[in-house]
C-alpha cells in the first residue's frame, strides 16, 4: 500500500505542488516511437545488475534463494510504481535541476545517486535491520542501480530506460531475496 499510493503522493505530489516549472517533461522523455529501443535498454541494464548480485550471492557462498511472491500482479504494480515514482523524482526532476546547474553528468549523477541511497539507507538499518555487511551490500548493489540509471536517463534522454531498468530491478530482487 505505501508502495502504490503513500510513496507517489509523498514524493510527486510536492512536485506537482510546485507546478510545471518544477518538473518539466520534454516530448522526449516519453517518446514513444523510440519506446521499444529504451523499454529493451533499460531491461539489459537490469540483467546485467541482477546479474552482478546474483554473482555477488554465490561468490559469497550464500548461495540463490527463490522465493514465491503472494501475487504476481501485486508484485509487478507495486515494482512500477516504485519505478515511476523514484525515476520521476531522481531523474526526472532532481538529475535535471542538478544537471542543469552544473551541466557535469558525472557530478549530477553521483550526487543523485548519493541521495538516492541516503533516502533509502533507513529502511535498510531500521525496517530490514541490515548487518554491516547487508549495508555494504546495499549502497554497491542500489549504487550501481542508481548510477546506472542516471546514465541510462542522460544517454536517451528519456524516462523509460531509468524506470524499465528499476521497475524489473524491483520485480526481479524479489525472487532472490
Amino acid at each position: 500500500m505505501d508502495e502504490l499510493l503513500i510513496k507517489p503522493l509523498l514524493w510527486l505530489g510536492p512536485l506537482a505542488w510546485l507546478g510545471a516549472k518544477a518538473v518539466t517533461f520534454s516530448p522526449g522523455d516519453f517518446r514513444w516511437r523510440e519506446f521499444s529501443k529504451d523499454f529493451l535498454y533499460g531491461l539489459g541494464f537490469c540483467c546485467l545488475l541482477v546479474g552482478e548480485y546474483a554473482l555477488a550471492l554465490t561468490s559469497q557462498g550464500k548461495g540463490l534463494t527463490i522465493t514465491r511472491p503472494p501475487s504476481l500482479l501485486t508484485l509487478f504494480l507495486t515494482s512500477l510504481a516504485t519505478g515511476i515514482t523514484e525515476e520521476i523524482a531522481f531523474r526526472g526532476f532532481l538529475f535535471r535541476k542538478i544537471y542543469a546547474k552544473t551541466r557535469h553528468n558525472l557530478k549530477a549523477n553521483l550526487l543523485v545517486s548519493s541521495l538516492f541511497l541516503i533516502l533509502h539507507l533507513p529502511k535498510v538499518l531500521f525496517v530490514n535491520q541490515a548487518s554491516l555487511t547487508g549495508v555494504g551490500e546495499f549502497l554497491l548493489i542500489s549504487g550501481s542501480l542508481s548510477l546506472v540509471n542516471g546514465y541510462a536517463f542522460y544517454t536517451t534522454k528519456s524516462l523509460v530506460a531509468p524506470i524499465t531498468a528499476h521497475t524489473f530491478w524491483n520485480f526481479l530482487i524479489y525472487f532472490l531475496t
